[in-house]
């Protein structure tokens, strides 16, 4: 459990330096990414360190095992503001006010490249 917390935070403070270095080098769309990419790993982290306190809290047993098979592991973009909303449960305040700016700022980057012609698709 310590390796992959650790390694997710490390992935978090990796992507994040990578966000600030393509911000000042003017790569706004990649840095958004990246700062995006920088908080879902960190999600990944915090979900793994309270997990145990997150099965506590979620409803069905069907629910557990979502948390624990598919969840915690790959944090589903789809899922990613209800995740927060657990955390904010256990204790993280304003994880999903965090979690939807992140979420907004892929959302805005991903329309400016439809706009201007270039459709990629990224999970």
């Amino acid at each position: 459990m310590e390796y992959y917390i650790n390694a997710r935070l490390l992935e978090a403070l990796v992507e994040a330096d990578l966000a600030l270095r393509f911000l000042n080098e003017g790569l706004v769309r990649n840095a958004a990414g990246k700062a995006f990419q920088a908080w879902r790993a960190l999600l990944a982290a915090l979900l793994r360190l309270e997990v145990n306190r997150l099965v506590k809290v979620s409803g069905t047993e069907e629910e557990r095992r979502w948390l624990m098979e598919r969840a915690v592991p790959r944090v589903p973009t789809s899922r990613m503001k209800a995740l927060s909303q657990l955390l904010e449960e256990v204790g993280y305040g304003d994880a999903s006010l965090w979690t939807d700016k992140r979420l907004t700022c892929m959302i805005t980057n991903t329309m400016v490249r439809i706009r201007y012609g270039v459709i990629e698709v990224r999970e």
